[in-house]
């Protein structure tokens, strides 16, 4: 008998999340259309759901014709202006109609949006557009940052759009929205330069190419770049996706059976710079016949009133968002109303506990909606979402036994696998770091070589996630790799210590976060959300899971203190959990067994890490175990 018959094959060998989907699906993926570029693909939906309106923005339709015609104008335009294939176009907006004709448009001329992530320093932006020359900004985005920017020479035009444009006149239904766009339009920033041309401006300038402004297909051309969050490890990376990126994570999302309806609506408020955004909320619903409807209004307290407003069929939030949205659907007076309208509510992001999933998924059947919230995980680097959950999935493990929800099963198409240290493939059920090898993987980090290559192995796309893979192909995401600290024993994840906090508290807590800081010792810091039913001693709480930590934790790992907060606030730009402003909220922490509460004051190293300035107002230089005991920690 042939040895190899009864070696065991690994779990990214035997691809068990196959069982979940047709027979062949894999293979189908495989096959990309030879020598096109994504607008091709996208024209050719165009046509074939020519009756379906391609978009929906403040009670405006767009027919697919329209906008079809929409984007070649947008390319002309741009040709006009000189841009080239190859040629890279930076982007400061948010989604509205005219951005997502411009975002087609310079594909199909071969140029390469740069869709800049919003709130950057000015050096961050003069690196990532120093081989540009045309750029499009948002007016009420303007910025000093942006003037300093473009003032530069080497920029010829500045496109100035704005959330007004393409809208309706004001009618009943949005003469609010449109009436505070345009008080923001005369309130712009924008310098009387000529440089600058306002949307309607540009439209003069679409009759002076004559030729064919379609390029010519190039492999691996540079179709976008879009940037990653940077609320783990704070450090923001541009990613570049070719055209097969795109293509085959279009094949890969169709084949795993999406439930994007033809005829359906998806909603999206997510900025175009978001990587998932862009794919899931536009292209793919595009893709699939459905009507995007766009709202430029990035802000968790209003998502439930949109989404309502709306009704759409598909919708995907972070966890911050779905938490504010159940929490409006609790308190809106009219307690019988339905949600009954989703095909596809995903939650992505930081995603949810378990207990919150369980409880938004009971909210939403008392409610009438057919399906539950889908929990889905995906990465910049690979152009959007690489696993969701399946409701139709026979599942044989018990998912409730993690301490963390599943990301549901791979995409055909999705090769993973669960790595230790040295490179070697884990078991299913064994933790290490997650690796991804896919035709949908990023060309590499713009303008970051360095990382690119620290970034790939082989065919594998290191994630720098902690994760588990079960034996029915699901992942469980536990948190970032570098989320981590090295004690004298072993390395110490602290999103286990976070998880063991919750745990200790019996649930009184409902969410943790638990940072390091540079005291020249291995120390942390822990940031706790009570549940707002608790009515206990939190103190005494707190005391008891320091004690209790005492004995789970290394004796080098020292705990300073905890702070307690009302709830973690989302991030304006990302719809994650502010982890940077959370962590940058350094007073009132709570001392365990200390009567006295405690606070830092910090600054930045040479390497943009904080460390301490100063220890309840004294000053300090160094923190040794002997000076912790005379601060009473």
């Amino acid at each position: 008998m042939d040895n190899n018959e009864n070696k065991k094959l690994k779990p990214s060998e035997e691809e068990i999340w196959l069982k979940h989907y047709q027979p062949n699906a894999k293979e189908s993926c495989d096959i990309a259309p030879k020598n096109m570029i994504l607008w091709d693909l996208v024209e050719e939906k165009i046509f074939e759901y020519e009756h379906i309106p391609a978009l929906e923005y403040f009670k405006r339709e767009f027919s697919r014709p329209d906008f079809r015609e929409l984007t070649y104008s947008w390319a002309r335009i741009f040709r006009s202006m000189g841009v080239e294939p190859g040629e890279t176009v930076p982007i400061y907006a948010p989604f509205v109609p005219g951005i997502s004709a411009i975002l087609m448009a310079l594909n199909m001329i071969g140029a390469c949006p740069n869709i800049l992530k919003l709130g950057l320093s000015h050096d961050i932006y003069k690196e990532e557009t120093e081989d540009s020359q045309i750029a499009v900004i948002f007016d009420s985005l303007y910025n000093n940052e942006l003037y300093e920017l473009f003032k530069d020479d080497r920029f010829k035009k500045i496109i100035v759009t704005s959330a007004s444009d393409y809208m309706l006149s004001p009618v009943k239904q949005i003469v609010t929205a449109k009436t505070q766009f345009e008080a923001l339009k005369n309130k712009s920033l924008i310098p009387k330069d000529k440089k600058y041309i306002h949307y309607d401006d540009c439209l003069k300038y679409q009759d002076l190419f004559t030729g064919n402004v379609k390029a010519e297909y190039k492999p691996d051309r540079p179709a976008f770049i879009t940037y990653s969050s940077g609320t783990s490890g704070g450090v923001v990376k541009g990613s570049v996706a070719t055209n097969e990126t795109a293509i085959n994570q279009i094949l890969q999302a169709k084949y795993a059976n999406l439930n994007y309806k033809v005829g359906g609506k998806c909603f999206t408020n997510l900025p175009p710079t978001a990587a998932t955004s862009l794919h899931c909320l536009f292209i793919f619903a595009l893709y699939s016949g459905m009507t995007v409807e766009f709202n430029p209004i990035f802000n968790s307290k209003k998502f439930y009133d949109q989404i309502m407003d709306s009704k759409p069929q598909v919708a995907l939030a972070t966890g911050s968002f779905w938490k504010d949205f159940f929490a409006d659907s609790s308190k809106d007076k009219n307690k019988n109303k339905k949600i009954d309208f989703f095909d596809m509510p995903i939650v992505g992001g930081e995603g949810l506990t378990k207990d919150d999933l369980l409880k938004y998924n009971e909210i939403l059947k008392s409610k009438g909606s057919k399906v539950p919230l889908a929990s889905g995980y995906g990465l910049t680097e690979l152009f959007s979402v690489m696993s969701v959950q399946k409701p139709d999935a026979k599942l044989t493990d018990d998912t409730t036994e993690k301490p963390v929800i599943s990301v549901g099963i791979p995409f055909p198409g999705m090769k993973v696998g669960v790595f230790d240290e040295n490179g070697s493939e884990l078991d299913y059920n064994q933790r290490g770091e997650l690796y991804v090898s896919t035709k949908s993987r990023m060309l590499g980090y713009y303008k970051n070589q360095e990382l690119t290559d620290k970034t790939f192995e082989n065919e594998w796309l290191k994630t720098g996630d902690i994760a588990e893979l079960d034996k029915d192909g699901q992942i469980y995401i536990y948190g970032r790799k570098t989320n981590s600290i090295n004690t004298d024993k072993r390395i110490i994840y602290l999103f286990d210590i976070e998880n063991y906090i919750i745990q200790l508290s019996n649930n009184s807590i409902k969410y943790c976060i638990v940072n390091k800081i540079d005291l020249g010792n291995k120390s942390i810091v822990a940031h706790v959300v009570f549940d707002n039913k608790f009515d206990g001693d939190k103190e005494e709480v707190l005391n008891y899971i320091n004690e209790q930590l005492k004995i789970l934790i290394p004796d080098d790992l020292n705990i300073l203190g905890y702070k307690m907060h009302d709830r973690f606030e989302s991030s304006q730009t990302t719809g994650k959990i502010d982890y940077n402003g959370i962590k940058s909220d350094y007073y009132d922490y709570f001392c365990p067994n200390n009567e006295n509460s405690i606070h830092f004051d910090f600054i930045k190293d040479e390497n943009n890490q904080l460390v301490i300035k100063e220890y309840n107002n004294k000053k300090i230089k160094w923190l040794n175990k002997k000076r912790w005991k005379k601060c009473g920690i």
